[in-house]
């Protein structure tokens, strides 16, 4: 399980509109890949203040080719998730 954050630049996560199509161009990429992977990714916040986040679940235990091909892929955190490890399993529960 991997926990999926992106990085806002200044001016970015103010519009919910404009939050949504930045996530939306990132599932779009990601369309052929759902075979081999799960994920909830959405947007948490309020107005003017948007994160962009999700957690996904993959084949394998390095990041996939179809993720590091993506052409915004380094505007993305990455952190790799334990569920017996309690800190993540709270995070995974809310």
């Amino acid at each position: 399980m991997w926990l999926i954050k992106y990085i806002k630049y200044e001016g970015e996560g103010v519009k919910l509109f404009l939050t949504a199509n930045l996530k939306d161009s990132f599932l779009q990429r990601l369309d052929t890949f759902r075979k081999y992977a799960f994920g909830v990714h959405g947007i948490y916040g309020e107005e003017g203040c948007y994160d962009i986040r999700g957690v996904w679940v993959w084949r394998g235990l390095e990041h996939p080719q179809e993720f590091k091909d993506l052409p915004n892929y380094e505007y993305h955190t990455y952190e790799r998730l334990d569920c017996n490890n309690a800190d993540h399993r709270k995070l995974l529960e809310e």
